[in-house]
């Protein structure tokens, strides 16, 4: 795969890269599997959730939790998402 500023070329998918299709596929199902969980969750009364997946199970876990934990930031990755959001 060629990697731009933005990520893979759209034209590596556009003449039929497979590990670029298969990897925005995997974007598209996991945006619409949390995107259905989120709704299904406002649905049942979930508030102040946000939605996540902790060993490919769809979990809520409050807002308040989730700001509370801490991380150091890997700087190599940051820089990777520097790159992409350019």
């Amino acid at each position: 795969i060629k990697f731009s500023a933005s990520g893979p070329r759209i034209s590596n998918f556009l003449r039929g890269d497979k590990s670029v299709a298969i990897a925005l596929s995997l974007q598209a199902v996991l945006a619409s599997v949390l995107g259905y969980y989120a709704i299904k969750g406002l649905m049942n009364g979930e508030e102040k959730v946000m939605v996540g997946m902790i060993n490919q199970k769809v979990v809520y876990i409050p807002l308040s939790e989730a700001i509370s934990k801490t991380t150091n930031l890997d700087e190599e990755m940051l820089t990777i998402a520097k790159i992409l959001a350019t």
